[in-house]
């Protein structure tokens, strides 16, 4: 018997919601993998295990075997399982911002919960980056973000530019509160923007990005710029998952003690140790710490065995 490490996904007050990420280890290319769902108690939910790269932010402190820092101004704290990084009005030229020690080419999607200030100051930002260097030194950031820039509207922009530059920003809308925030980058260098699972941007042929890129979040305060109120950037949780073209389907049967979940996929290739998306009202989750075991073997196999072994042994 396999079982499966799982994730609940959840929102700034810990409700669940969206999905329950499950990391099945292979599922063959065109073809149908059987997965089932018992909830029993001795298996907890744990991000580290489901994603490529993970953190919801418990404790106190960065954990420094995940990020990196750069700190010339501004705040940085973790508490009630958030990050939260932020700028003074008072501040100017200044950056606070934190990036992943692993590094990430094409073929992955980044996605996270934040809350995103954009009433007076510009360049708050997350995605994938070359590493954000900020206004206060001569590196700039390359790669693919969300950002805040103010422009007289507040809105919230895609960006996307070459290393070493500042890039090219599509202004979106105005994101009040909290909202998922999810980049596609695809083999091919293709990004998808989505934000709340609805496409807001595309940006196709984008050869001129850095093969490798940081996961980053940052607040910026630009020199030439002043500021009437401080600003804040909240991050619930943040993880990197595998990239797709044609996702699985899924199908989930309640067979009332248990679950059946089969999983179609798409592609001509084997998808190996897969983030499985299900949706968390398929299998009645009302708790993010909820115990669930995952597992490729059926609940009824164990006295389906039993009985034909004695039907075996009755004929003799």
């Amino acid at each position: 018997m396999t079982t499966y490490p799982f994730w609940i996904e959840h929102d700034e007050n810990n409700n669940p919601q969206n999905y329950v990420w499950v990391k099945v280890d292979s599922i063959p290319a065109s073809s149908t993998k059987t997965i089932y769902a018992i909830k029993e108690s001795g298996y907890s939910p744990n991000g580290d295990n489901v994603f490529e790269f993970f953190d919801d932010f418990e404790g106190t402190s960065l954990n420094t075997s995940k990020w990196n820092e750069e700190n010339t101004g501004g705040n940085l704290t973790i508490e009630n399982s958030q990050l939260k990084i932020s700028m003074s009005a008072s501040t100017s030229g200044k950056i606070r911002s934190i990036y992943s020690i692993e590094t990430f080419s094409s073929g992955y999607i980044f996605e996270t919960r934040v809350s995103v200030d954009t009433v007076s100051l510009p360049y708050n930002s997350m995605g994938f980056g070359t590493r954000w260097k900020g206004f206060s030194t001569t590196t700039p950031t390359g790669g693919l973000c969300f950002g805040d820039y103010t422009n007289g509207n507040n809105y919230l922009g895609a960006y996307y530019g070459e290393p070493e530059s500042y890039g090219t920003v599509e202004f979106l809308s105005q994101y009040d509160g909290f909202h998922k925030y999810s980049i596609e980058y695809d083999s091919t260098d293709n990004v998808i923007y989505t934000v709340d699972g609805s496409v807001v941007y595309t940006k196709t042929n984008t050869d001129s990005f850095q093969t490798t890129n940081h996961i980053t979040f940052a607040s910026n305060s630009h020199p030439s710029f002043s500021y009437s109120e401080n600003d804040e950037l909240i991050v619930e949780w943040v993880f990197v998952r595998k990239y797709v073209t044609n996702k699985p389907t899924i199908t989930v049967t309640d067979m009332g003690t248990y679950y059946k979940i089969d999983i179609t996929n798409n592609e001509v290739s084997t998808l190996t140790g897969y983030q499985v998306a299900i949706p968390i009202n398929e299998l009645d989750i009302t708790s993010t710490d909820e115990s669930i075991k995952f597992t490729d073997t059926s609940p009824e196999q164990p006295s389906e065995v039993v009985n034909k072994a004695l039907h075996f042994s009755h004929n003799f």
